[in-house]
């Protein structure tokens, strides 16, 4: 059920372990369930029908040891980067002392004396938002001291930047919020020079004689405490320019920069290995769901994944799908695979039951359609809507679940496959225009409400 924007699901313990859907459900694509982009929002309906590998109980849990371990490994290699931070900042305790009481006595200046610029553009208003240009900095592209590359969603035109001289930034100049959640510090990487910053930051230009850029940012995590505002403005470039900064020997800054250089390096190797761990993650994901990552444990166990319970009438349009997609070489349009299924049932005398009526795209027969939402429920086919016109519906065999899709065609009589193989190659080949023109001269009876009975 979902309540105030949340959802659960309480498995049936006799079917399903918790945790195996756990895993299962982390690996879907959410958004490819969402109707209306404008207002992204996922309806019951759309959850309740998600279709779900089931193997056995003990194979469920077999599946969730082996992600678990994945994911455990995943989750130490994240906790050792994050320790870098810790120790970075226990170091720097170490070699300045707490800069609120100054233990040390070094020498304390105002923040704009040991700085080329402090510095906030008041307004920010007239720009036009562009899909390409120079980038804008915003409050919300900071993501644990740094920028997110993929946060950036503003940018202006470079004729539009040069109204704003001043906040165009360079490497290793800080930026701080002053609105949303305020005190957050990034420095800027040489990537984003150039950039231009929205209202919500401040921009500080050390002095690199008086001052480490990398020194001042790990000052700043210690004086400015991040805390969540969302109407009063509590950070003032005024302010800010009049805090007190201990201000140490250079070669002492110097000193702990170098350190900081190479944890950085280490913190890079460890991030490409968690990339990598992350990667081979989404691989055993995909094996655990399709039966490759327990194979060999079936074997042992002697069991084996038991294949959906279809009816013949599904495995025929299952192979006329899967045949076209071999002949087609790409997904076949949902109303091109029901003139295919009339045909068969009208020239080849394959009494399949379907019951047809004329439609705007017809003929039509609500029975298809149920069949496909069949097989899709039972993972074989995947219907791939497009965003606007739903009359070009296409339908897939499922890669995953191939295997299964070819043991239950096998099990049809020689003479069907051979049949509607002959059939896919003989309409297969055609443009949907060119298979209407062929079925509604020969079947007038249902053209008479398609929307190219005048055509």
């Amino acid at each position: 059920f979902i309540v105030s924007h949340l959802g659960a699901a309480y498995p049936k313990k006799e079917l399903l372990d918790t945790d195996f859907l756990y895993f299962y459900l982390c690996q879907i694509d959410f958004g490819n369930l969402i109707g209306d982009k404008g207002y992204p929002s996922l309806r019951l309906s759309d959850v309740e029908n998600l279709p779900i590998p089931l193997p056995p109980l003990p194979e469920q849990k077999c599946i969730v040891e082996i992600l678990s371990l994945a994911e455990e490994l995943i989750n130490k290699q994240k906790t050792a980067i994050a320790l870098i931070d810790k120790i970075l900042m226990a170091k720097f305790l170490e070699m300045f002392g707490d800069p609120a009481t100054n233990p040390k006595g070094w020498e304390v200046r105002r923040l704009i004396k040991v700085c080329n610029e402090v510095y906030r553009y008041p307004s920010f208003y007239g720009f036009k938002r562009l899909k390409e240009g120079i980038p804008v900095l915003k409050g919300e592209d900071i993501e644990d001291n740094k920028i997110n590359p993929h946060k950036i969603s503003i940018f202006i035109s470079p004729e539009t930047n040069k109204k704003f001289p001043k906040t165009i930034l360079k490497e290793n100049d800080l930026i701080l919020t002053v609105r949303g959640t305020i005190g957050k510090v990034a420095l800027i990487p040489n990537w984003l020079e150039g950039a231009n910053i929205s209202p919500n930051l401040i921009r500080v230009s050390p002095k690199d004689s008086l001052i480490i850029p990398v020194y001042l940012f790990f000052l700043f995590k210690l004086i400015l405490h991040p805390t969540a505002k969302t109407t009063v403005e509590t950070l003032k470039a005024s302010e800010i320019k009049n805090y007190l900064i201990p201000l140490p020997p250079i070669e002492l800054q110097q000193q702990f920069a170098r350190i900081v250089d190479e944890f950085e390096k280490k913190r890079k190797e460890m991030q490409n290995t968690l990339e990598i761990l992350e990667s081979l993650f989404k691989v055993l994901q995909k094996k655990a769901f399709t039966g490759e990552l327990t194979a060999e444990w079936r074997e042992k166990q002697k069991v084996d994944w038991e294949l959906p319970k279809i009816t013949e009438r599904q495995a025929i349009l299952l192979a006329l799908l899967y045949y076209s997609h071999i002949v087609l070489k790409k997904p076949a349009m949902l109303t091109f695979a029901m003139k295919e299924t009339f045909l068969l049932q009208k020239e080849a005398d394959l009494n399949l039951g379907y019951e047809f009526i004329p439609y705007k795209y017809g003929p039509f027969s609500k029975e298809v359609y149920e069949d496909i939402e069949e097989l899709e429920k039972n993972l074989l086919v995947k219907k791939i809507k497009p965003s606007r016109d739903i009359e070009k519906t296409e339908v897939t065999i499922s890669e995953d679940f191939k295997d299964w899709v070819e043991k239950l065609i096998d099990k049809l009589p020689k003479n069907h496959k051979t049949l509607i193989q002959s059939y896919v190659q003989k309409y297969g080949t055609l443009s949907y225009n060119e298979l209407i023109d062929y079925v509604y001269p020969h079947y007038p009876e249902f053209s008479i409400k398609s929307k190219r009975k005048k055509k």
